[in-house]
Parts: C-alpha cells; structure tokens; sequence
C-alpha cells in the first residue's frame, strides 16, 4: 500500500470549490470491498448530484485517473490487489 493516496489529495483539494459554476462536494469513502459501494451509495442519496465522479488507485500508474466506465468488476485477484482488510476478491 501507497504511504500517499495521490487520489486522497485531489479529492480533498476540490471538496468545496465551485467549477465553472457548479458546487464540488467530495466524499472519500473507505477501501473495503462492498463496503465502499453502501458508502459511495449514501453520499450520492445525501448530496443528490447532478454528476458523479469517481477515482481510484492502482500501483503502477503514473498519474491520477479518473475512473471511464462503470464497471461492477472486482478482479483484484487478477493483480494481487486488496482491500484495507487484506481481503480479496
């Protein structure tokens, strides 16, 4: 595990910025297979956006994406990935 989640700091920096006219409200939800998805569902109940964007990590990549398809896939078997809980899927 990253000692820095680069992703950790975008997000934080944007929380309450105004972007063109829109509000930036983050919410940074923690790394736990399934448990992120309740998470990430309920600030989305709470805040009701227009628009939702989402990032991830994964070691290796030189910079910050953010995530293009929504993709309900968990392979993290396939790269060796785990949750905060060492579980995975």
């Amino acid at each position: 595990m990253a000692s820095v989640n680069p992703e950790e700091l975008v997000v934080r920096r944007l929380d309450g910025a105004n972007v063109q006219g829109m509000a930036v409200v983050s919410r940074i939800v923690t790394n736990t297979f399934f448990t992120c998805i309740d998470e990430a569902k309920t600030a989305i109940a709470e805040v009701e956006p227009e628009a939702v964007v989402m990032m991830g990590g994964l070691s290796g990549r030189a910079m910050v994406t953010v995530e293009r398809i929504a993709q309900n896939l968990n392979d993290g078997t396939r790269y060796g990935v785990t949750d905060n809980t060492g579980w995975a899927v």
